[in-house]
């Protein structure tokens, strides 16, 4: 899958404090309370979350 340079710049340098997913909406909240909404192709899409050293923060 190719890097979505967009949500890329949106997150990068930021800590995820919390996701939610419900049904193909997906939601991810920022430890400054801030948060994205992000819509999935489909409900049983994965998302994949990596630090800046491309290590595994987050999977579902």
């Amino acid at each position: 899958m190719a890097i979505n340079h967009k949500l890329t710049n949106v997150i990068a340098g930021r800590k995820i404090k919390a996701v939610q997913q419900s049904g193909n909406d997906l939601i991810l909240e920022f430890e400054d309370g801030s948060t994205v909404h992000i819509k999935l192709a489909e409900p049983t899409s994965s998302v994949m979350v990596r630090d800046v050293q491309n290590k595994m923060e987050y999977a579902d």
